[in-house]
């Protein structure tokens, strides 16, 4: 396999690599913060929720927050942190509900693949060309790096991507869910 071209999305930089470290610091911090000034509610909230949806709950929230822009997953990591979830039941019902979240737009994005709404979106965003030019390399990517990645996906299904190609790319996604469970386990902690 050849080197991707310069200035493709797939070409690691230092700069790159320091914006990704740079984003885990920032969520060390926040957590760090937020652990420091509500820490007793948060964990009385938590632990109720928690206990009443347990790890399925989990998922699910993950589940529909990881289409949103900007919170993500995120959101199901903090909750679980917070409420003592094991590091390892946690990341794993997180990856789960981010998969079945990416499926399921995987799934909207066939059937709408003859919406123009949605292929002009993707026109309009550089998705479809993305898509179009890297293919499950473009879902690799996305999984990783702070691009729209619900529209990723949907796009995915919308250009035609084959589920088979899809659902391992997408899978990238636990790269990126371990480094944030990780940064927010260390904000937490040390707020303790």
């Amino acid at each position: 396999m050849t080197a991707p071209p310069p200035g493709s999305p797939f070409t690691l930089t230092p700069g790159t690599l320091l914006r990704l470290l740079a984003a885990a610091a920032v969520l060390v911090f926040l957590v760090f913060l937020v652990s420091a000034t509500f820490r007793e509610p948060l964990e009385a909230a938590a632990t109720r929720l928690v206990e009443r949806g347990g790890l399925v709950g989990l998922m699910a929230l993950v589940a529909v927050c990881d289409p949103i822009p900007g919170p993500g997953f995120q959101p199901g990591l903090v909750i679980g942190t917070t409420a003592g979830v094991p590091p390892i039941l946690l990341f794993a019902a997180t990856l789960a509900g981010s998969l079945l979240s990416s499926v399921l737009s995987w799934l909207g994005g066939r059937a709408l693949r003859h919406n123009r709404g949605l292929l002009r979106l993707l026109e309009l965003t550089g998705v479809g060309a993305l898509l179009d030019r890297w293919r499950w390399r473009a879902v690799v990517v996305a999984s990783l790096l702070p691009l729209p990645w619900v529209l990723v996906t949907f796009g995915a299904g919308a250009r035609g991507m084959p589920f088979e190609h899809f659902l391992p790319a997408a899978s990238a996604r636990s790269l990126k869910i371990l480094v944030s469970l990780v940064a927010i386990q260390i904000g937490w902690h040390l707020a303790a």
